[in-house]
């Protein structure tokens, strides 16, 4: 009497072709929660890389390569992920304005190095003007110290000149630094083995060691393998 009912001669053909069109939506379900997992675990394993990378120097990150792997993973994703994606890219934004400070700081430490080696050189000239011979290139003599030898007259090749003073009460930094008369930072300063730097604490010296550049302190460190009385130029 129900003019909607499948009579019953159609009623199993209806059914198998319902059977199969609930057989083929349910692939599809199968295969979108495959496709949205298998972009999750992509987007898991690109956050993994990134972390990865802020535990290193900003002078390590390769900010451009983990944003172009974001972008490429929100092409074509859905509005959930697309909004994960861009909160990520706003954390990257703020990351490079980080890295174009550190780039800043860094350049700005390297001028300051270069200006302080002129001023190495000025000094320089001057221990050659104080020789007490008078000769081109001869200097003062080296002090006698306990433990230590008198070094020839010639003038040893300076790796630094200032001020030293005891910085100790700055946790994370050598003990000891080299200063100019204006109180302005040149380098810090490690005492190689046997070399006793706090001799030295407010004497006008040169320094004579291995000189470089620590990235972490933004300064040249020289390690102390000698020292000499100088005369600084003001």
């Amino acid at each position: 009497q129900d003019p909607y009912q499948v009579p019953p001669a159609h009623r199993s053909s209806f059914i198998s072709k319902k059977k199969e069109a609930e057989a083929v939506i349910e692939k599809e379900n199968e295969r979108e929660v495959a496709r949205r997992k298998m972009l999750y675990d992509e987007l898991d394993r690109i956050d993994r890389v990134y972390a990865a990378m802020m535990q290193k120097e900003p002078a390590e990150w390769n900010l451009s390569s983990i944003e172009s792997e974001y972008q490429r993973l929100g092409k074509g994703a859905d509005e959930a992920i697309t909004a994960l994606i861009q909160k990520r890219m706003d954390v990257i934004k703020r990351r490079r304005d980080i890295l174009s400070h550190y780039q800043k700081f860094i350049r700005v430490s390297a001028e300051s190095a270069q200006r302080d080696q002129e001023l190495v050189n000025m000094q320089l000239g001057t221990l050659s003007e104080s020789s007490p011979t008078g000769l081109p290139g001869e200097g003062p003599q080296l002090p006698t110290q306990p433990g230590k030898t008198v070094g020839s007259s010639v003038t040893p090749r300076l790796n630094g000149a200032g001020i030293v003073k005891n910085v100790a009460g700055y946790p994370g930094f050598p003990r000891y630094a080299l200063v100019a008369p204006d109180g302005r930072l040149l380098a810090y300063l490690e005492a190689a083995e046997g070399t006793h730097i706090r001799d030295w604490i407010g004497k006008p010296t040169g320094i004579i060691g291995n000189r470089r550049f620590d990235p972490k302190l933004g300064k040249d460190v020289i390690r102390v393998q000698r020292a000499v009385p100088v005369k600084l130029v003001p």
